[in-house]
């Protein structure tokens, strides 16, 4: 059996922020690595550096020192458009605010990200409707937010991030927002996805949901513990 490629390399990865004269540190010398096709579960209290540590390996933010490689490539210090370009063809988002738009139905919402991907228009359709039925949404694909459930819409923001078929599915507080019984659902989703080799990054602050994972990452003050 193959060994599993490092999908994630990170080294004393640092993130600082400054507010006026201060320096505020929030990750402290994260390092770490991710393979592909683990699921691993990124836990923490308010305050630890989750969804910082999130927002890096999305590529949505960009460490102030240390090596954080994506499929062997040091991200830090890529350009905005190099770093758009990743996101948009690696990754996919899930996240705790369905982010949704209103004023699309289901199907247009999930075609959207294909559209600045350049995909044709025959093609995003085609995608769009395969995800949405394969997280039980193809009778619904017409309706607009406001007229399906919360799992419903978080259905939806499941299937917009596999539109684009990517590498890492990073997922924060995906069941944030929902009953225990949807829940349970929208992780059947997740698993499902895990055991057909997805990479999986859940963060979240709840901790029934490390079960599920096959790695277990804990941060406090910035710091993996």
């Amino acid at each position: 059996m193959a060994a599993k490629s490092i999908v994630y390399d990170l080294t004393d990865i640092r993130r600082n922020f400054e507010l006026g004269e201060m320096t505020i540190k929030v990750l402290q010398g994260i390092s770490l690595k991710i393979k592909s096709g683990e699921f691993v579960v990124i836990t923490g209290e308010s305050g630890s550096g989750k969804s910082t540590l999130m927002n890096l390996l999305g590529m949505l933010d960009v460490a102030s020192s240390g090596v954080l490689e994506f499929d062997n490539v040091n991200v830090v210090g890529l350009s905005d458009d190099e770093l758009s370009d990743i996101r948009g063809k690696k990754i996919g988002f899930i996240f705790q605010q369905f982010h949704l738009l209103g004023t699309l139905t289901a199907l247009e919402n999930v075609a959207l990200p294909l559209m600045f991907q350049g995909v044709h228009e025959e093609k995003r359709w085609a995608r769009a409707k395969k995800v949405l039925t394969k997280v039980g949404l193809g009778d619904r694909m017409h309706h607009k937010p406001n007229e399906l459930s919360g799992g419903q819409q978080q259905r939806v923001a499941i299937a917009r991030a596999l539109v684009n078929d990517p590498e890492v599915i990073l997922a924060d507080e995906p069941t944030g927002n929902l009953d225990s019984k949807t829940s349970s659902e929208v992780m059947g989703i997740i698993r499902q996805l895990h055991k057909e080799g997805s990479t999986i990054i859940l963060i979240t602050h709840d901790e029934h949901l490390v079960k599920f994972g096959s790695k277990h990452i804990v941060l406090k003050d910035g710091r993996v513990v």
